[in-house]
């Protein structure tokens, strides 16, 4: 499934980059670049990234999600920090 993420975010002319950062079988992390929030948004709720969302939310118990404005993508280790200490990080809970 991140590999049709990963294809619809590069065929998006809104989408600067992406990045799949991977992880282990409990965690797993991308980054994108994008022009504006509003394309990004659109692409949140579209396509593969809307049906992996769907998936997710039948095998995670909770999906964190961090949305700033930059130049340039944070590497794996720097998102992680932000993951876990970022004020702004939104905590999507599911029930299981």
């Amino acid at each position: 499934m991140s590999k049709k993420i990963e294809v619809q975010a590069k065929e998006d002319k809104a989408c600067l980059e992406v990045n799949l950062m991977g992880g282990s079988l409990t965690t797993f992390y991308v980054a994108s670049l994008w022009e504006d929030m509003e394309q990004m948004r659109h692409f949140v709720t579209s396509g593969a990234h809307q049906e992996a969302l769907e998936i997710s939310k039948e095998m995670s118990d909770e999906i964190r999600l961090l949305y700033f404005e930059g130049d340039a993508l944070p590497d794996k280790k720097e998102a992680k920090r932000l993951i876990a200490e970022h004020p702004k990080v939104r905590v999507l809970k599911f029930e299981s």
